[in-house]
């Protein structure tokens, strides 16, 4: 059971570029928008020189193209689930010449930064800022899938110069956070209701409770979810048939991440 896959909406998901053709933020490098992908500009023009015959031979073609290296840079990403040890991976739409995929981690620059004897306040004209506040490290390449761990990203994409024109098209990161599972038996619910035990482990969201009531000689009939809570615990409930709160005794499942 793999709760955490973002395909059924457990993960999170952050869209660099959709085919809804918006970026956000991202640097493009000798790519033009069409229907909602990025294509790499050609570099052959439709007028050729004055001296230059417009048409060529019969048996050349009419129009012959080369294109550039096409590069996105997306902006700073944090993942949608910040979750460490979630594992992310790429669901890209790439074509082209020579592709290439990197990534680095963008790390926060502290506020001040300076010497202990430097003015806390820069001269009238400099920015408050010395620099971005996100400090880049170099790019390495993508290794296919890496492992979340607090951090935000940046990705570049590239497609190399050449006779197959670039593209880049569905642009995802995918995450795929670590599944959570509880199993309890044989837990007794007072006429209240309780809160299930974690037994240690913690959960950033329940996803499915399981439950089962017990036969054990008490009035009760069902069992119910009343709350879902991932810090307060799940609270649950025993009732007879004539819906009134009783005692119970019940085995649990708490699925989640």
């Amino acid at each position: 059971m793999a709760l955490g896959n973002a395909p059924i909406g457990s993960g999170g998901v952050n869209s660099f570029l959709t085919y809804a053709a918006q970026i956000a933020g991202g640097i493009v490098t000798n790519g033009v928008i069409e229907n909602g992908r990025l294509y790499a500009l050609g570099i052959s023009p439709f007028w050729l020189d004055d001296p230059r015959t417009f048409y060529a031979s019969d048996v050349a073609p009419f129009w012959t193209d080369a294109f550039k290296a096409l590069t996105y840079e997306t902006p700073i990403i944090e993942p949608t689930v910040a979750i460490e040890g979630a594992t992310m991976t790429l669901d890209l739409d790439m074509a082209g010449e020579a592709q290439a995929i990197q990534y680095r981690f963008a790390e926060l620059n502290p506020i001040w930064s300076g010497n202990d004897l430097d003015a806390f306040f820069r001269a009238d004209a400099e920015p408050f800022y010395a620099d971005s506040n996100f400090a880049l490290i170099p790019f390495s390449t993508w290794p296919g899938q890496a492992v979340a761990n607090g951090r935000s990203y940046q990705f570049r994409f590239t497609t190399g110069a050449g006779s197959r024109r670039g593209m880049i098209g569905k642009c995802r990161l995918l995450v795929d956070v670590p599944d959570v599972e509880v199993r309890i038996n044989d837990y007794p619910v007072p006429q209240g209701g309780a809160r299930l035990p974690f037994y240690g482990k913690t959960f950033a969201k329940i996803v499915n409770v399981l439950l089962t009531l017990q036969a054990d000689g008490g009035t009760a009939v069902r069992v119910q979810v009343l709350e879902k809570s991932a810090s307060a615990g799940v609270l649950v409930a025993c009732y007879d048939a004539a819906g009134v709160p009783a005692a119970g005794t019940v085995d649990a499942i708490i699925l989640g991440y």
